[in-house]
């Protein structure tokens, strides 16, 4: 948030966290008490507290009593909409759905074994067994040799949601915004993890990032710099023009 100049010094700004699932169990318990819900399997509960994962607690709130009105329970599909929705509402996240396999792509047998070989290794197991989180993909290549379907069948093969980023919407023309819009992404793929973070035309962040000091003081340059220091693992994806 950027405040007027004579308002800077007279307001102190907090910035809360996105809420963690203990934040969002006790909002679906309240729901679950109010809607007089009972027996909710406890598998089913952890589905939807993931699903709400990167919701603010009235969204959550929101996304669980759309369900409870519509299915009369507690569905994680429905949540996982109501969450698409609102991850589209700051207009730099999607929430893509998956459907896309490993069966759909052709050909590159190497990336495919890779995948398969890291796909337990975000889970807790992996964590407490010490095993390290496998770094980002940089894919290149012309249009239509299938880097958007990598992207969408290694969510699938994850098992994690998909958030796309077009590197294009992060820039913004005042001043702070661009840094801000990029901590926004960064915070809500954060909340939602594990997911994959698929960076979209990735090119279009990098024109003129070498003389970046000259043409947008230095914006650029800085962005990229923050995106390689605080993302963790993600898809990113270039498409040539």
């Amino acid at each position: 948030m950027i405040l007027p100049p004579e308002l800077e010094r007279e307001l102190t700004v907090i910035e809360f966290a996105l809420p963690g699932k203990a934040e969002l169990g006790a909002v679906l318990a309240g729901i679950i008490e109010s809607a007089g819900i009972k027996n909710l399997d406890t598998e089913i509960q952890e589905k939807v507290i993931d699903a709400a994962s990167g919701l603010t607690t009235i969204e959550a709130e929101n996304a669980f009593a759309l369900s409870v009105v519509e299915s009369k329970a507690i569905d994680p599909v429905i949540v996982a909409k109501e969450k698409a929705q609102a991850v589209k509402k700051n207009g730099l996240l999607e929430l893509i759905e998956t459907r896309e396999t490993l069966d759909s792509i052709g050909g590159l047998d190497v990336l495919k074994e890779w995948l398969l070989k890291r796909r337990h290794a975000f889970g807790q197991k992996a964590v407490e067994y010490g095993l390290p989180t496998p770094k980002g993909l940089l894919i290149l290549g012309i249009a239509g040799t299938g880097k958007s379907l990598t992207a969408k069948a290694t969510a699938k093969v994850f098992g994690v949601p998909l958030l796309k980023l077009d590197a294009g919407r992060i820039f913004a023309g005042l001043v702070g915004q661009s840094e801000s819009n990029l901590r926004a992404v960064i915070q809500t793929a954060e909340a939602i993890a594990p997911c994959c973070l698929w960076i979209d035309e990735v090119e279009k962040g990098f024109s003129g990032t070498k003389s970046s000091n000259a043409t947008d003081g230095g914006t650029s340059g800085y962005i990229f710099e923050l995106d390689a220091g605080e993302t963790g693992t993600g898809i990113r994806g270039r498409h040539s023009q």
